[in-house]
Parts: C-alpha cells; structure tokens; sequence
C-alpha cells in the first residue's frame, strides 16, 4: 500500500509539472492513469476538471470537478472552481451556489467573492456584486482585477470620479494592464477630458499592439476631436489584426470631415459616399447584436451639416442595415394604446430642455405614456426633471440584443424617437419596429430614411409645399412649433461688456451655434458684415475640443484674411454668463443650411436680441423663420444674402431701428413659450392614429 502511495504521488507530481507548464495532453494522461488505480484521488479528480476548462470542455469539467466534492464535500477550494467551470458554460445560478459554498466553508477566501461577483454582475444583481468584489479586495488588497472590475460597475453606474479611482489603484497594482489604462481612458472620455484619455488609449495599445478595443477607442476619441485622419489609422489597425470587419470597413470610408475647408470638399465627399454605399449595399457586414453598441459603429451624423439634401444617402445606408432586421414581431393592440418617447445615452440634457414641458402635461387618460430611457442613468437624468405621474420609465440595457427584448415585452403602439441617427441605438432601433407605428422629430431635424418610420412630427412653418419630397416618413405639420418650452432664467443683473473681454464701441455680431454648423458658405457672409461695418466684431463660442475650434479658426483665417483680427472665439461658459452674453449682444447671426434650434431661438427670444435668419427650403435652417412667424414679427427674416448682411449691419448701426425690434421681441415672444396648443396638437395626432 506504501509502494502504490509513493507511485502515486510521483505521477501526481509528474502531472502537475506537466500541467504548470502548459503541457495539457500529457497531464490529462498522466491523471486519467491515476484514476484507474486511485478512481477517488481527490486531487487528480479536482485539476483534470481544471484542465477539463481550459480545454474549454466544461460538461466534462464539471463532471471530475463534482466527484472531487464527493470525495471532499468541504473543501472551499473545489466548490469554488466547480462554480467557476458552471459559469463559463452559462449555469449561473449553480455557479452562484458553489460559489457560495466555498465562502461558507472558507469566509475570508477572496478568489471565491471575486468569481462570485462576477456571477452576480451577470445575472444583473449589481448591489450583490459589489458588496463580493469590496471583500475581494479587502481581504487581498492587491487584487488588481477586482479593483478593474469593480471600476467597470462603477463606470457603467456613471460613478467616474470612483470608477477612476478603483482603474487607477488597478494600474498602481499592475502597471501592465492595457484593458485598465483602456477603461480609465473611457472614464476620462465621458468627462470630455479627452486628451487624457487619448494618453491612456495610447498606452494600452503599447501594451497590447493587438488590442482592439483600444485601438476602437483612441480612434473614437480622435473622431471626437475632429481628426479624422488619426481616427481612420486607429481603425485601420483593427482591420489589420480583424480583416473581416465589414462594419468598421464602412465607417471607415464613409467618415467625413467635422470642420469642412470648403463646399467643394463637402462636394466630392457625398459624391464618393453614394458610390461606396452602393458598393456596400450587397455586403454582409456580420452584425453581431450583442456587440454592436461597443463595437465603434457610429451612423453618418455629420452629414447634417453638410447643407444639403441628404434623402437619397439617408435612404441608401439605411438599405445597408435593413436586412440584418426583419423582424415579424406580433403587435396586439392594447386597450389603452402605449405611447412611448424614446431617448438615448448622452442626449437626455437636450431632451430635458426640449421634451419635458410637453411630457409634464400629457394628462389624458386614453394612452399610457413611457420614456424609454438608457440603463444605468438613464431615468436618474430625468425623474428630478419629468415629474408627471402619468409617465412612467422603461430603462433598456446597452447590450442591443436585450434592449430589443425589453421593448419588445413592452408591446408598444407608438415609440416616438427624439433622435434617430445620432449613436448606434437610436439609429438601429427603428429597424427592429417595436412598435405598431414609429414617428420621429426635430430632436434630429432630417429624414430618418428608414422605411419603418412612419411619422416626421413637424410643423407649417417649418416645412415648404416641397417638404414631402425631402422624407421618407409621412410629414405631419402642426400648426404651431411641436414644442412645449420654458422660458429662458434671464440673469437680472446683466454684466458689461468688459466682464466678457469685449468693448463697448464695437458692434458685437454673435454666432452662437455648434461649430460645426459654421459651414463653408457662410463665410461671405462673415466677410460682407465685417467690410461693410468697420466696428464690427464676430464672436463665436469655442467647442469643448480644442482641435475642432483650430479647424474652423484655420479656415476663417484663410478666407477672412485680415478681417480675422476681428473674430473673436469665447471659452464656453455657464447658461447665465451664456444669457447674459446674448443680451449685450447688437445681433444674433443664425448660421446657414443648419440654423438654431428651440435652445438658441428661444434662448435669444427670452433676452430680445434680434436674431438674423436666411432659411432655405430645408427644416434645419428654418426654426428662427418658423419662430420669427410664430410671434408675429418678420422683420429679420432675409431671402438673399445681400440682405442677411445689410439687415445685420442695419441693426448693428440703428440703435432705435433695434430697439424697437427687441422690444416686439420681447413684447410679443411671451406667446411662443409654454405653448399649451402643442400639447393639444399632440393629443389630436395619436388620436388621429389610434381612435
């Protein structure tokens, strides 16, 4: 019996060496010899399972893993790595007891709370998991992947000072840890401290040349910075180690410039876009719903400052995506129908803004109203705000897989889309028709070019007779502006000029709108108010990426010439320093193609500056016109460029000329706020739909 113990021990020995330096085939033999002679070895049993796992072959782990319990039924160890091989196969719950099992027997084991936390985080207890991973890392303060994973928790909860902490004390732990330097990149992006982040990307890249999610990231942020060129080098990288990446393929070529140098280069840019969507309309991009919203996939959303029509692109990259989506979903009409508004991660401030006078007095009792928000911070953003009792709050994850299934247990009969085509989710989800009828809006003023979008909610003023031809949805127009909109807090005390830099004998012309909008063309108008008014100065306000305020100042100075001594960019500022800006203001210059939206028009409506507009035959250059014929004043309404440069310059030099626009301004705008006809013309248009 000693002779076969000490044979057994030196094949044991044998098959651990074997096993530690990743000689696989030959431990497994060495064990299964092993158990001919000794079938309960405890241990033999416990790492042929173990080696079971790494082969990936988790039915026969779990298999030798429970007879090794049998033979042990208290040994923390085994329980938990049993639990360890049911959660890799998708067991969670009995991944979830093994787990549990193991901290009975060994309290203070961390390995067991770590994997326990993860189990947990998967079933979607996140308060259980955190609670694991924090006594992970109490009792093993070294543990650098549960202070990243905890750090995840955190990131995802929206907790960034927290989660940058925990990735931080990760790195302290183990300096090489690209996927740490990667999330507290992601960390630093959601503060728009991007420059930081770019850093981290950069290092874990460095770490791991094959690191796709970082290489995804770097070039996001590049994206977001406007340097496209970089973005695309970071792209072409995963290409390189993904070569069947069709999706990224496509974004790559379809990328556009933030800041276009001329109309010419916005010019043969759509034109190569036509022919490269052509080219894709028959590829199997591989869409992976799981992955999709992580995966770096951005919809074409600068094409809206681009100052043209876009139906035609609109329409053929949505035939790109149309047949990964053909869903049959059953829709039974509810008695009551369910009514619900739909808005993003990332857009709820703007959707606050915009939305919540209209959500705030939807009180008739036919419909159930709900705001489909994001997961986790979705409904925390908008419950302060959106205080109606009537409304209630379906949250949806990220994964876009399981999004679906959540709307789609919510049997809708309409889901309006505050945007659609301004991130991954509020793009493909209108695909997935959710609902018995679909409509979008102004949040994004275009056509969708969806076909299962049914409804553009718009209104007469801001649509033309040709409107029709520029969607594909069903135009509907209200009488009045679809929006339900609180009046601006107008600082009472107003501060000079001086307090923001500026003189008191210049002609101050402010351009208040996203960069982005400045498109090419309306540089001459730049040029024919600063030639034909000496004292004039234009301001515009900087964006939060350095890079996209070079970009325009770059050009500006290239087509101004010497007039550019007299542009001036402000640092952003708070919304009282904003109002107050537009109140010491000579005039407003709405930009061309896209104009201001609700925010800016109301917003230079509530201090009374004259806003000066050229519309064109397109909705996102017509909101001050629409507003302008709203309040019953059209006095600066121009119809050429000629005349948007003498009426800017007109009410720059004609102190009672101005004055007596601003005080109409003033008097008679008071009818286009809290507009309680908006909610009634709602009211009518599901009616119109449903009764």
């Amino acid at each position: 019996m000693e002779a076969q113990n000490q044979v057994i021990n030196q094949l044991f020995t044998l098959a651990t060496k074997a096993h530690q330096d990743s000689k696989y085939k030959e431990a497994e033999k060495i064990y299964r010899e092993i158990l001919k002679k000794v079938p309960n070895h405890s241990d033999s049993l416990h790492l042929l399972g173990i080696l079971c796992s790494q082969k990936g072959d988790f039915k026969e782990s779990i298999n030798y893993l429970k007879r090794a319990l049998a033979t042990n039924p208290k040994n923390p160890i085994f329980y938990n790595n049993l639990g360890e091989a049911l959660r890799r196969k998708g067991e969670l719950n009995e991944a979830i007891f093994n787990y549990r099992q193991a901290i009975i027997f060994a309290p203070t084991f961390p390995d067991a709370h770590y994997n326990l936390a993860i189990a947990l985080k998967d079933t979607g207890d996140i308060d259980a998991s955190i609670n694991h991973y924090q006594q992970a890392i109490k009792l093993r303060p070294n543990h650098a992947k549960a202070h990243y994973n905890l750090g995840n928790i955190m990131l995802e909860l929206g907790k960034y000072k927290t989660a940058m902490n925990l990735f931080q004390q990760a790195l302290l732990i183990n300096k090489n840890y690209p996927e740490a330097y990667n999330n507290l990149g992601i960390t630093l992006k959601e503060w728009d401290r991007v420059e930081e982040a770019i850093v981290h990307f950069e290092e874990s890249v460095k770490l791991n040349p094959n690191f796709i999610e970082g290489y995804r990231n770097l070039g996001s942020a590049f994206e977001k910075q406007g340097k496209i060129d970089l973005a695309k080098k970071c792209y072409e990288k995963i290409i390189n180690i993904d070569s069947n990446n069709q999706l990224l393929k496509l974004q790559i070529e379809t990328m556009s410039e933030i800041i276009h140098q001329s109309t010419e280069s916005i010019d043969e840019y759509q034109k190569n876009l036509i022919n490269t969507l052509d080219k894709y309309i028959n590829t199997d991009l591989k869409i992976d719903l799981k992955t999709i919203c992580n995966s770096g996939f951005s919809p074409l959303s600068n094409l809206l400052y681009e100052g043209r029509n876009e139906k035609e692109i609109k329409v053929k990259y949505a035939k790109i995506f149309q047949k990964y989506f053909n869903y049959d979903f059953e829709h039974k009409p509810n008695e009551k129908p369910h009514i619900g508004f739909v808005v993003t991660n990332g857009h709820e401030g703007v959707f606050i803004k915009c939305m919540r006078g209209l959500l705030n007095n939807l009180k008739d009792e036919k419909f159930k109203f709900s705001i489909v928000c994001s997961l986790p911070n979705g409904e925390k953003i908008l419950r302060p705000v959106i205080t109606n009792p009537n409304i209630n709050f379906i949250s949806i994850p990220q994964r876009f897989d399981m999004a679906i299934d959540t709307l789609r247990k919510e049997n809708f009969d309409l889901l309006n889309y505050w945007e659609v085509g301004t991130d991954v989710t509020n793009y493909l989800l209108p695909f997935c028709k959710l609902s018995r009828f679909q409509c979008s809006n102004f949040g994004w003023p275009t056509t969708s070019g969806i076909e299962d979008i049914d409804f553009f909610l718009s209104s007469e003023n801001l649509e033309t007779e040709k409107s029709d031809n520029y969607y594909t949805e069903k135009l509907i127009r209200f009488k009045h502006l679809p929006i339900f909109y609180y009046k601006p807090p107008v600082p009472k005390v107003i501060k000079p000029r001086s307090e923001f830099g500026l003189s008191d004998n210049k002609h101050i012309y402010l351009c208040n709108q996203n960069l982005k909008k400045v498109h090419p063309d309306m540089d001459k108008l730049f040029i024919g108010i600063l030639e034909k008014d000496t004292k004039g100065i234009l301001v515009l306000i900087e964006d939060k990426q350095q890079n996209i305020n070079e970009l325009l100042k770059n050009r500006l100075q290239k087509t101004l010439g010497k007039l550019y001594e007299r542009v001036i960019f402000l640092e952003r500022m708070s919304e009282t320093e904003y109002l107050n800006l537009l109140k010491i203001s000579d005039v407003i210059l709405d930009t061309l193609y896209y104009g201001g939206g609700a925010n800016t028009t109301y917003d230079a409506f509530a201090t009374g500056t004259p806003i000066v507009t050229l519309p064109t035959e397109l909705h996102r250059s017509r909101y001050a016109y629409a507003s302008y014929h709203q309040i019953g004043i059209t006095d600066c309404i121009a119809k050429t460029e000629d005349e948007y440069i003498n009426l800017s310059v007109r009410l720059a030099n004609d102190l009672e000329y101005r004055d007596d626009i601003s005080s109409r301004i003033i008097k008679q705008s008071d009818s286009i706020f809290e507009d309680e006809l908006v909610i009634k013309e709602f009211i009518e248009f599901i009616n119109y739909i449903f009764l």
